[in-house]
């Protein structure tokens, strides 16, 4: 070479061999220039300490050696045989026994050192030639034997039996390549590699091309040359995945079909006769028969993909048969003779999906996932969302089944909105890549497989309404929307069960809410959904929902009540609340309630008037303090009547007019209280209780048609002169009807305290001077109407046994004119106080007609006001124009034609007047 190599001193011998060594291998010279010192200073380093040191200091001070390379005077030439030798003796037998899985004569490493040398003399594209050469002929014998298997024992031979034949062939080729390319890996790195780089990886479309790739890229390129020219190999390998796969999803159903029915008899996908399943006794069983299958699938797609036939063989002709099996199991299951419960389908497309999710993640390619996950998706969700929303959610609704309805939603939250799509637009981008790369129709086709392409798309108002970001979860909210107010308007409407009617809605936002909370995850638009319907609910049926609202407040808020904890009621208020913030004629509610509480303060029948005022304090939240401030004044009322009741008995300590008797007189404001009619059937309690209403005008006066016992009388008068005393000016109006007495009663087998009304005390006190009355002689000596002293007779005479303190003659259930009334002397009870009032507690349907036509009335009063105000805003306006105001400013149902009569009755009381040339507009008189 005649280059000179300088280089420092060194004590390292072993370099220094090997770089003689390399000369000596290049054919050429070292001849060291310096002296001796290298050799000495080698010997040196081996020394103690101090010899070292002294080395160190002499190599320092030394100067550098050169060494000067020279070619050899006559090159080696090398024997034209040596490639054939080294192939013949060493190689090619060492290839062969590889390939037959004997052991090679030589050492790996004499063979390693041979196909160096070889390669080290430019000999190695001749020796990548003849290993080509020899790993063809062994790929093509071997691929003759699958090619026959294929052809004679198709019939015969199961999948798996001849998956393992390629499965094994494949295993045995890669291995012995491997093999192979560590004996050539010396020719492998230095020039198949580099010949290498500009070619790319062997795919279908270059499978015929014979580059110098890598020794196994040239493996691959064999097997893919020899597989492609196979055909009947590859279609059976192929057939056979799709067998293997088919069997496992049909063994995943029956397995499926078993978990969610429960039942041992369970029918096959085809219909065939029912066969007798065991899934618990072979579970273990049937789970190594899928794990081995799984490990036999996942190596063989990992054969096609490796030689790039994975997308355009496998991919493609598996997407089809998956949609093909999805649509006929989805049909099968929801369309056949014996379709199975919306609920069982949603558990097992659950399964369905979750299976080939695992399939996807332990055999298949990354690519396939979404395809085959859209198509599962697309034959068991999305082609039956409708026949699942339609056939099934309301009876999951209905039963409150919270884990089908949950599965419902989450399974819908899995399809996009544009899921809908043709599914052949949704295949795999590898499957474009290969439509895209010349390959056209799928060249292999499964006979019978209709086509998974459905042209179905996403309606446009669907998308486009809002209402849920999903179009299936949409579909969902309607159909709730339509159960909520199905399942409401049953309720309402159903008047035969009116009483129930409040208990019923409770139940059933109960349920939404449980549904809404657990199943659709608190999802906004489902819980708007239930207002809105709820709301739709609540006024199908008008004025009826805010009355049975008000008394089931009643039944609540009363002593004696039952049905609620402590803990509990606070809920049940907010419950009924959330109800009534629904009602639009919010001012029914109102009269029916202020009637209510009115009974419970008079008779004293709260519960709690802590409770009584946080009811108050609820409602007022909800509408306002104007709502609720007649309610307050209630509450003021009575607490005044006790500081008024305070004095008078203070004033009246030493009278003896009163003295024997315990009066107890509320005091209420007039217009703030419920009027009560003369004969009404309310009552309270304890001797001389009364209402008296306190207006502003200074007149007094009574009820002239009830005729009071003298003492009573007394002690009224006697009230009467205290009040006015102390406020003049004032008006008492007594409310007979609202009084009640507590009466003390002689019979010989013991005497009884009997909490009877104020008319039932009249009654009561006739017979203290006579043993026998007749209806007439009591109707002119208590002065009542006919049916209320019917009522009264009829509750003392007829009532429940244990109550009866007068005996009826003729007996019977009804009161008639001439029927005669005596004391019943053998009148006997382990009581001591009574109470005898069952049938006074009753309200008629003439006191519900007369409070909801009041509050019809006030509705007008409402509707004139509304009226003037849009007038003297706008002067002018047109009969339209003022009805449509009106329907936004007015808070309680009404119609066209009572907006409209009230605009004639204003026009006639000269608050409007029509325009002379156009009747259709309004004005405004100042």
């Amino acid at each position: 070479f005649g280059a000179q190599l300088e280089v420092e001193s060194t004590s390292n011998i072993a370099d220094s061999a090997l770089l003689e060594e390399c000369a000596g291998r290049g054919g050429v010279r070292v001849m060291p220039r310096s002296d001796a010192n290298a050799n000495r200073a080698a010997g040196t380093a081996r020394g103690t300490g101090s010899q070292q040191q002294q080395q160190q200091e002499q190599h320092t001070q030394q100067p550098r050696k050169k060494l000067v390379i020279r070619p050899l005077k006559k090159q080696p030439i090398l024997s034209e045989s040596f490639l054939e030798d080294a192939w013949k003796v060493s190689l090619e037998p060492a290839v062969i026994a590889i390939q037959q899985s004997h052991t090679s004569r030589l050492s790996y490493e004499q063979l390693y050192k041979t196909v160096e040398d070889l390669c080290s003399n430019k000999l190695a594209p001749q020796l990548y030639a003849r290993l080509r050469h020899a790993c063809d002929q062994h790929i093509a014998a071997s691929m003759r034997a699958l090619n026959h298997a294929a052809c004679h024992t198709a019939a015969a031979a199961s999948a798996v039996e001849f998956l393992s034949l390629v499965h094994k062939s494949w295993s045995d080729h890669c291995t012995q390549m491997l093999t192979i390319r560590s004996v050539f890996l010396f020719m492998d790195r230095t020039y198949a590699l580099q010949s290498s780089t500009q070619q790319q990886r062997p795919s279908a479309a270059s499978a015929g091309g014979a580059g110098n790739g890598s020794v196994w890229e040239m493996g691959l390129q064999l097997w893919l040359q020899h597989l492609q020219s196979c055909s009947q190999v590859l279609r059976r390998t192929v057939a056979s995945l799709l067998e293997l796969i088919l069997a496992e999803r049909e063994r995943d159903f029956s397995a499926s079909i078993g978990r969610v029915s429960g039942q041992t008899l369970v029918k096959n996908i085809d219909g065939a006769h029912p066969k007798q399943a065991h899934f618990d006794a072979d579970t273990e069983s049937a789970h190594g028969v899928v794990m081995s299958d799984r490990i036999l699938l996942k190596a063989i797609l990992r054969m096609l993909s490796a030689v790039s036939l994975y997308d355009i063989w496998f991919e493609r002709a598996f997407l089809d048969a998956t949609a093909s099996f999805y649509s006929h199991e989805s049909s099968k299951l929801l369309h056949g003779p014996s379709p199975v419960s919306v609920a069982s389908y949603l558990e097992l497309a659950e399964r369905r999906l979750a299976q080939e999710e695992e399939r996807c993640s332990q055999c298949l390619e990354i690519s396939t996932h979404e395809s085959l996950l859209h198509i599962a998706k697309e034959h068991m969700l999305v082609e039956q969302v409708d026949t699942l929303v339609r056939s099934g959610f309301e009876t999951l609704c209905d039963e409150v089944c919270i884990a089908d309805l949950r599965r419902m939603y989450s399974l819908f939250a899995r399809i996009s909105d544009t899921e809908r799509v043709s599914t052949d637009g949704m295949r795999s981008s590898s499957a474009n890549r290969a439509r895209a790369s010349g390959q056209g129709l799928n060249p292999f086709a499964v006979k019978g497989t209709p086509s998974a392409s459905s042209s179905a798309t996403v309606p446009a108002a669907v998308v486009s309404s809002g209402a849920c970001h999903k179009w299936a979860h949409e579909k969902m909210r309607v159909a709730f929307h339509a159960y909520v107010v199905r399942s409401g308007t049953a309720i309402v409407s159903d008047e035969a069960n009116d009483a129930d009617m409040v208990p019923r809605l409770l139940k059933l936002k109960r349920d939404l809410d449980d549904i809404v909370t657990e199943a659709f995850f608190r999802n906004d638009a489902f819980q708007l959904t239930v207002k809105h319907a709820l709301e739709v609910v609540i006024n199908s049926r008008q004025n009826k929902p805010g009355e049975m609202l008000a008394k089931f407040l009643d039944g609540i808020l009363r002593t004696g009540n039952k049905a609620y904890s402590e803990s509990e009621l606070d809920s049940v208020l907010d419950a009924v609340v959330m109800l009534f913030r629904f009602v639009h004629g919010k001012d029914i509610f109102e009269a029916f309630y202020q009637k209510e509480l009115a009974k419970r303060l008079l008779f004293q029948k709260s519960a709690s008037l802590d409770l009584e005022k946080l009811m108050i304090s609820k409602i007022k939240t909800e509408c306002g303090a104007s709502f609720t401030h007649k309610l307050e004044v209630m509450f003021k009322d009575v607490d005044l009547s006790a500081d008024v009741m305070t004095t008078f008995r203070a004033h009246q300590r030493n009278q003896s007019a009163v003295r024997n008797l315990d009066l107890n007189v509320y005091v209420l404001t007039n217009s703030y209280w419920p009027q009560q009619q003369a004969g009404s059937n309310v009552s309270t309690t304890n001797a001389g209780r009364a209402a008296a209403s306190s207006n502003g005008d200074a007149q007094t006066g009574t009820a002239p048609s009830l005729h009071l016992s003298s003492e009573l009388v007394t002690a009224q008068e006697a009230f009467k002169q205290f009040y006015l005393e102390k406020h003049s000016g004032k008006r008492l109006t007594w409310q007979y009807a609202t009084a009640s007495c507590q009466v003390r009663a002689r019979f010989p087998r013991g005497d009884k305290l009997l909490d009877v009304s104020l008319f039932q005390t009249c009654v009561l006190m006739q017979f203290n001077d006579a043993n026998r009355l007749s209806y007439a002689e009591l109707q002119n000596r208590v002065g009542l109407d006919k049916l209320e002293l019917q009522r009264t007779l009829l509750s003392l005479a007829c009532g429940k046994p244990g109550t009866r303190v007068l005996i009826k003659e003729p007996r019977g259930a009804t009161v008639g004119p001439d029927d005669a009334f005596t004391v019943n002397e053998d009148f006997s009870n382990k009581l001591t106080r009574l109470k005898i009032n069952g049938i006074q507690l009753r309200e008629t349907a003439e006191e519900n007609k007369d409070t909801t036509e009041k509050v019809f009335q006030d509705r007008q009063f409402q509707i004139d006001a509304a009226v003037v105000r849009i007038m003297k805003t706008r002067k002018t306006i047109s009969h339209a124009q003022l009805i449509a105001e009106l329907f936004n400013v007015l808070k309680f149902p009404h119609r066209p034609a009572d907006l409209k009569k009230r605009v004639e009755s204003l026009i006639e009381r000269d608050y409007l007047e029509r325009d002379p040339n156009n009747a259709q507009m309004y004005s405004y008189v100042a």
